[in-house]
């Protein structure tokens, strides 16, 4: 009788150990993700507000680059706003220009003057260290291509290489073509995803 009463106890001492354990280890992984969602929200309002000085025209001069840390969240971009997690700012009347979505270990942004011919207002442009840049340029295009590659920012993943060389198989999270020809040129089949895009700047180095 006392030996079974003995299993009984042992057995009811292992499922108390078990169940406090289970209760003790849910507080803190509880806690821990509470934690990182605060720490997420304050990384994110603070983005934002850096974001509102880059893109107002206040935290990059005419004509420069900065860089800023990207912590792991997306920013969503649209015509009217900006998204970062739960959070959103309006773009206001800024002329931005920047991919649907950006994500990364860097956010790159730059502004340039637009003057008619005084000064009108900045173009403000942003994108992120995840970003992979081909300027292909044809011949007789070449001169054009190094005045281009000049006026953007050196933190920029640029390559510039000549249109018939091969482009290689490219792992970024996006990649974007420039092409600088008078002929209409497809997406390489090795680089047809849905973050691969590409534009076409035609015309003669006099125009």
């Amino acid at each position: 009788m006392s030996n079974r009463r003995a299993m009984v106890e042992v057995q009811f001492n292992w499922l108390f150990i078990l169940i406090a354990g289970g209760v003790i280890l849910f507080f803190f992984l509880n806690l821990s993700l509470r934690q990182k969602g605060i720490s997420d929200r304050s990384l994110a309002l603070d983005l934002l507000q850096d974001l509102d000085l880059i893109i107002t025209g206040q935290g990059v001069s005419a004509g420069r680059s900065t860089v800023l840390d990207l912590p792991p969240v997306s920013i969503e971009l649209t015509c009217d706003a900006y998204h970062i997690l739960q959070h959103a700012a309006p773009t206001r009347q800024a002329l931005l220009f920047s991919p649907p979505m950006l994500t990364g270990g860097k956010l790159i942004a730059w502004t340039q003057e637009w003057k008619l011919p005084f000064r009108a207002a900045n173009f403000v442009y942003l994108t992120s260290s995840a970003a992979k840049y081909y300027l292909l340029y044809d011949v007789g295009m070449q001169n054009i291509a190094e005045q281009i590659q000049e006026a953007l920012p050196l933190e920029l993943d640029l390559t510039m290489q000549p249109l018939d060389m091969p482009i290689p198989e490219e792992h970024a999270q996006m990649v974007r073509l420039i092409y600088l020809t008078d002929q209409f040129q497809e997406v390489p089949e090795q680089l047809r995803t849905e973050q691969a895009s590409a534009v076409l700047i035609s015309g003669t180095p006099e125009q």
